[in-house]
């Protein structure tokens, strides 16, 4: 048995119907679905999502045929190098393959930053491209993900124009999919790369655009409301700036006890603290805004301090911290 029926079987062993789940989980209905017929890759934190809403459902399986609590994903480089070469004979374990090295490199770039990563994460892209060209089953969805995170690596490296194409790609392919997190995400992204690239009507309207996605994950929903609150700092409106920034407290507040989901690892207690600090900045509170970054900082797990990602917020709030 696959581990997408296991799933099913457990989530239908404890009386909760498909739509319940997904209302818990904060997934969509339809894409739980495709995970429990094995039609699109499980990342990890499905898999911990299903264990904690599920519990000994997952293990207690009188006839032994659930074990995901043992469960280890091994990448078979073999089959990812015949991919490359031969990809109509991939299947949706190569899918899954390529899910892992995603997960990994994701983690990775937190040492290493993102020049290092991009390369290898375009080469991930291409082969996924073609995986989904082929129809292999979840590789569309694969291939969202990695546009969406592509994109972030390339703004991240100063190629802002491959990174919005990356980023229009991912969300649309995310509503294709039917994907509500992954496409709030992609134009959240969107509007980070506008506010970046200097503009921020543009910005003010993706992230509009991401806050109204039915659906989306309550986690990272609290990114777009802090940047709505610095975008309309940043505009000049700095009463709406204020409102925003306690919209957005409120709702870092609401979330402090749900999981994060692997789309948003980061976004963490500290990270919010730094993210409020950034619209004290924008809003002209910049003792304040120093401030309220020393604590978030403080707050950060240890293996997020040092990242690119965190120093480019903390100059934000002030130039001096990249010295």
């Amino acid at each position: 048995m696959t581990i997408g029926p296991e799933l099913r079987e457990a989530r239908e062993t404890a009386g909760i119907s498909l739509r319940a789940m997904a209302r818990r989980l904060h997934y969509s209905p339809a894409y739980l679905s495709r995970i429990e017929r094995g039609q699109a890759p499980i990342p990890a934190e499905v898999i911990a999502a299903y264990q904690r809403e599920l519990g000994a459902a997952l293990t207690a399986d009188a006839a032994g045929r659930s074990h995901l609590g043992a469960l280890t994903i091994n990448v078979d480089t073999r089959r990812l190098r015949s991919a490359l070469t031969r990809p109509e004979g991939a299947g949706a374990a190569t899918v899954a393959d390529l899910a892992v090295v995603l997960h990994r490199v994701r983690h990775l770039e937190d040492s290493t930053g993102s020049a290092w990563c991009l390369p290898i994460v375009r080469g991930l892209d291409e082969l996924a491209l073609s995986l989904t060209a082929e129809n292999i089953t979840g590789a569309a969805h694969l291939t969202a993900h990695l546009a969406r995170y592509r994109g972030w690596l390339e703004l991240d490296t100063r190629h802002p124009a491959t990174a919005d194409r990356c980023f229009d790609r991912a969300a649309a392919l995310a509503a294709d999919l039917g994907d509500p997190m992954l496409a709030a995400h992609a134009l959240s992204f969107r509007a980070y790369s506008a506010r970046r690239q200097g503009n921020p009507a543009a910005a003010v309207l993706l992230t509009e655009a991401a806050l109204a996605v039915p659906g989306r994950h309550p986690v990272l929903a609290v990114y777009d409301h802090y940047q709505a609150a610095e975008l309309a700092a940043l505009t000049g409106d700095r009463c709406r700036a204020r409102t925003l920034l306690r919209v957005a407290d409120r709702a870092a507040d609401a979330v402090a006890d749900e999981p994060l989901p692997a789309e948003g690892y980061w976004y963490t207690t500290g990270f919010w603290g730094v993210e409020r600090a950034i619209v004290l900045a924008a809003a002209g509170l910049r003792r304040d805004a120093v401030h309220e970054a020393e604590q978030g900082y403080a707050a950060l797990p240890a293996e997020h301090r040092g990242t690119g990602w965190m120093l480019d917020m903390l100059t934000r709030v002030d130039p001096e911290w990249a010295r």
